[in-house]
């Protein structure tokens, strides 16, 4: 992120509906080639994310994959922080694990 532009107040962002499950599968596709290279194992777990928007339930135990939030920067977020974990990651694997905790 840029954080001149935020320091100058000019910092923008696009607010959609998008599927975090989608995003979190694009990214890992990106990064997939660097892991299999290393050996890595590279997964994902999604603990209380369903897979379609009808899985979400009353209670909150499950959620929709959709969120409202700019998408874009959510992947450069997730991407920096794969890159990271397969860069200093020797041996084993690395596993994003994703949950949604409501505020």
């Amino acid at each position: 992120m840029d954080y001149s532009q935020i320091k100058a107040g000019k910092f923008r962002t696009n607010v959609k509906k998008f599927n975090i499950r989608d995003a979190i599968d694009k990214v890992m596709s990106i990064q997939s080639q660097k892991a299999k290279d290393t050996g890595l194992e590279f997964t994902a777990r999604y603990l209380n994310i369903g897979e379609k928007e009808e899985d979400a339930d009353e209670a909150g135990d499950m959620y929709s994959p959709y969120l409202h939030c700019d998408d874009q920067r959510i992947m450069q977020v997730l991407l920096n922080l794969q890159s990271n974990a397969l860069k200093f990651t020797e041996k084993g694997s690395v596993c994003i694990i994703v949950s949604i905790i409501k505020v």
